[in-house]
């Protein structure tokens, strides 16, 4: 463990006394590649859909859940919904919306990307049929 002191600033009204001392863990180095080794892999993201109803047909408002999607690292997700060619949703920490759609055959693309400049985004296309 590393011990690390706090100073505390005192200001006019404020009662100073010792500093407080704070035990912060020291967390292991994140997994590095021995020199002249490549560095270790970096896993694509696992999109898991849901959706209500399922499968996503006759009615106009769809619940999209995402939250099932998964990284081999456990990198923060980002998540994008496309739910037609020209409405775009963009959901960084939020893996699950509503969406009301108008009649008609919508072509809903979901991605997930865990934020790794060498990942693409992980997509799947699913029709949604409404009246």
């Amino acid at each position: 463990m590393r011990r690390l002191a706090l100073t505390l600033i005192c200001f006019g009204l404020v009662a100073c006394g010792e500093p407080e001392v704070v035990y912060v863990p020291t967390l292991p180095p994140p997994p590095t590649a021995a020199p002249g080794q490549p560095p270790p892999p970096n896993g694509q993201p696992t999109l898991v859909i849901h959706s209500h109803p399922d499968p996503p047909q006759g009615t106009r408002v769809v619940y999209w859940n995402l939250c099932s999607s998964s990284d081999p690292e456990d990198d923060l997700l980002t998540y994008i919904i496309n739910f037609d060619q020209d409405q775009k949703q963009f959901m960084s920490g939020h893996c699950d919306t509503t969406f009301r759609y108008t009649a008609g055959v919508h072509q809903t693309q979901l991605c997930v990307w865990d934020r790794d400049p060498r990942h693409e985004f992980v997509c799947q296309t699913i029709a949604v049929h409404t009246n």
